[in-house]
């Protein structure tokens, strides 16, 4: 997501970071000590820990015990493992995120306590995708040795993390702590929800026919990283409030997800943490259909609302980290245009795949954006079909799930194939 770290390279060009296997063999590790079993730590284990190891943990256990504890939860940290026991009739959902030094974050970007939200937050946004109750979260985080001693980065990770547990009513169960192998700070969460047993919300049941819809407003999250970039003193002192800061603090959509579950709404549901482009590719790809968005209807973000037309775009459908909710209900279905005090926006429709939106689809990733007003109807060629007319049920789920297309569709009728052009870890080019 951003480039290198300000204290040092690329962890992945950085050779100190990658040592030879006999190095590997020969060198003493440091190892780690679990929040949720320190007594069993020997005097061996202790000395090889870095400098206030044991003050660190006791830190955050300490500032953890001040959370709400969940009936569910029977035993957190100061054992081997947490136990938690679900209500009688509940699925148990799971989800991890990694927090990355230089790739999810910066520290001479990113105040510490935006750090530790945006940890927690992109664990609680998957929960919310399934329309759960968050339960339970598992912190893992690696300082640099020169970090271990030091509480202040800490402890406004803390401030953070802790924040927005305490307002979902989440407990900080355990979780680990190690020395970091090299100058970044690493970090993992582990977050537990619950649902009815059957009702989770899965990103494979959108059917042909059914209406698009997004929560809140898209590409704040892109826009606002662009003026840290740019200026990256300017939120040094931002703090969750009443200013809005989409990038610094997302906020998940737990209330969202779970009014969807309960009341049978939603058909499909995923999270934006990729951009639209991408993320709503994976879900027509889960569900085997394609999509068709309504470019005019795309809620925009506060910050983009007087920004250059190309950045604008660009934000809203491939910026990603906005974590808003998009999801699909049936035809028939009503939608609230307020949830949970969040508005909530149709914009498309799920289509079903046919061999022209095949073929278009194959071409999409070599076809450059084409800016609406240069669009005619006759420079894509897509064959669409009329989603009133399908009837769900005569799709066969047995069949195997042909390539998708998404489709943004112009006010003046023209269409143009949108090929997934968000956060991706591993693309090559």
């Amino acid at each position: 997501m951003v480039g290198d770290p300000g204290g040092g390279s690329n962890p992945g060009r950085r050779r100190d970071a990658c040592p030879t296997y006999a190095e590997r063999m020969t060198k003493r590790p440091v190892r780690g000590s679990q929040l949720a079993g320190e007594d069993n730590a020997d005097e061996t284990t202790a000395a090889a820990l870095p400098p206030g190891e044991l003050q660190f943990i006791e830190r955050i256990r300490l500032r953890a015990a001040a959370l709400p504890q969940p009936p569910e939860l029977l035993l957190g940290i100061g054992d081997d493992c947490a136990i938690l026991r679900p209500r009688p009739g509940e699925d148990i959902v799971v989800t991890t995120d990694f927090s990355l030094e230089s790739r999810h974050f910066r520290r001479d970007w990113h105040p510490a306590a935006s750090v530790g939200h945006r940890s927690l937050a992109r664990g609680l946004s998957d929960i919310a995708t399934m329309g759960a109750r968050p339960l339970a979260a598992f912190l893992s985080l690696a300082l640099p040795a020169a970090m271990a001693s030091k509480t202040a980065w800490l402890d406004g990770f803390l401030d953070g993390l802790l924040r927005l547990a305490q307002e979902h009513g989440v407990a900080l169960a355990g979780g680990d702590t190690a020395q970091a192998p090299g100058t970044d700070i690493l970090a993992d969460i582990v977050v537990l929800g619950a649902a009815a047993s059957g009702t989770a919300l899965r990103r494979s049941g959108a059917r042909p026919g059914d209406g698009l819809y997004c929560t809140g407003r898209l590409g704040g999250s892109a826009a606002e990283l662009a003026l840290l970039e740019a200026d990256p003193q300017r939120f040094r002192s931002a703090a969750r409030g009443a200013e809005a800061f989409p990038h610094l603090f997302p906020e998940p959509r737990l209330r969202v997800g779970e009014f969807l579950r309960e009341r049978g709404l939603a058909t499909s549901c995923m999270d934006l943490s990729d951009g639209l482009s991408t993320d709503l590719a994976h879900l027509c790809r889960a569900s085997g259909v394609s999509a068709e968005v309504d470019f005019a209807a795309l809620p925009v973000a506060e910050n983009l609302l007087r920004a250059d037309p190309a950045f604008r775009r660009h934000c809203m459908l491939d910026g990603g980290e906005d974590y808003e909710l998009v999801f699909t209900a049936a035809a028939d279905t009503v939608v609230p245009k307020l949830i949970a005090g969040v508005a909530v926006t149709r914009i498309g429709r799920i289509i079903l795949q046919n061999a022209g939106q095949t073929a278009a689809m194959a071409d999409a990733e070599s076809v450059p954006r084409i800016a609406a007003a240069s669009l005619d109807a006759a420079s894509v060629d897509v064959a669409l079909v009329d989603a009133a007319s399908v009837d769900p049920a005569s799709v066969d789920a047995a069949q195997p799930r042909a390539p998708l297309v998404v489709l943004l569709r112009y006010p003046d009728g023209t269409t143009e194939p949108l090929a997934p052009g968000g956060w991706e870890h591993f693309r090559t080019v």
